[in-house]
């Protein structure tokens, strides 16, 4: 008896870890692990960054003020010429104006409807940014990805 239940944990042990993915999930898991073709980064001075993915409307921001003080925003881009918005997700309030003209991207003033965004001492108001391939990923205080 002892014999069996040994053998049945062993099978049920065997089964772990095993799933079966969809293919929608196979696919899902594979774009999570590939970066998007679509996203440019932009460096600012010092550790600022951006990023635009218009592919898929996106946008994000971190700048930073003294120490780790920083503005950081993630959301919807709307783009109209050299003209564009980004929304932060789920806020109807706060719009952040950028102005894009060839490589390089400017953040418009900063507003109280976006105060939120920004720690003390930091702000984005008028933060240009240049187009880079060798700035690295742009990421929150944390460490993580913010495109």
């Amino acid at each position: 008896m002892r014999n069996v239940f040994i053998a049945a944990s062993l099978l049920l042990l065997g089964a772990c870890g095993r799933s079966e993915e969809t293919p929608q999930e196979q696919s899902t898991a594979a774009e999570s692990r590939t970066p998007a073709a679509a996203t440019v980064t932009f460096a600012g001075s010092g550790r600022n960054r951006l990023c635009l993915d218009e592919g898929r409307g996106r946008a994000a921001f971190i700048t930073y003020g003294q120490g780790n003080a920083n503005c950081t925003a993630t959301g919807s881009l709307r783009r109209n010429g050299s003209s564009a918005a980004l929304f932060p997700d789920g806020d109807q309030a706060c719009r952040v104006d950028l102005t894009i003209s060839g490589e390089g991207v400017r953040l418009g003033g900063a507003t109280a409807a976006c105060a939120y965004y920004c720690g003390p001492t930091a702000s984005y108001s008028g933060a240009e940014f240049r187009r880079s391939d060798s700035a690295g990923a742009v990421v929150d205080l944390a460490g993580d990805p913010l495109c």
